[in-house]
């Protein structure tokens, strides 16, 4: 069966069982009609960074990420070994965390400095539809005691 014969409906129904990066990869470009359901029609996109590739990340920080911002429910971020500072990139290409509307899901794994923490917990009272937020650190040291203060 030919995809684009479906209805916009039904393409829409079929975009909420992929996250953000594998809508975007999959989907992005192949022609108008889908760019239109992407970025006009499609409401609630979530973003699983954990696992992407430095380049994918960049693709989607700077290219998609400042047209959707807005419709974005859920955000999963991880310091890993692909992307070091991850978690620090995403927010400083974001310039504001109020374009971040619908954010209701916010996740951080693998924060290693208090700075980091402090600022994007500072940064949290502009997310006015957050009902979760959840964050790993490791903390060494002096530093400890300052994420102990926060919890």
């Amino acid at each position: 069966m030919n995809l684009e014969a479906l209805p916009n409906e039904l393409i829409l129904d079929l975009f909420v069982y992929f996250d953000g990066i594998e809508l975007f990869r999959a989907f992005e470009n192949l022609n108008t009609r889908f760019n239109s359901l992407l970025y006009k029609q499609y409401r609630f996109y979530y973003f699983k960074f954990q696992c992407v590739s430095k380049h994918n990340f960049d693709i989607i920080c700077k290219q998609y990420f400042p047209l959707i911002a807005d419709k974005v429910i859920a955000l999963h971020h991880s310091n890993s070994d692909e992307i070091p500072k991850q978690i620090d990139l995403f927010f400083s290409s974001l310039s504001l965390f109020n374009q971040l509307t619908q954010l209701r899901s916010l996740k951080l794994f693998s924060i290693y400095s208090y700075e980091t923490l402090s600022h994007l917990l500072d940064q949290c009272h502009y997310l006015h539809n957050l009902t979760h937020l959840d964050f790993l650190c490791y903390c060494y040291g002096n530093d400890q005691d300052k994420f102990q203060s926060i919890v």
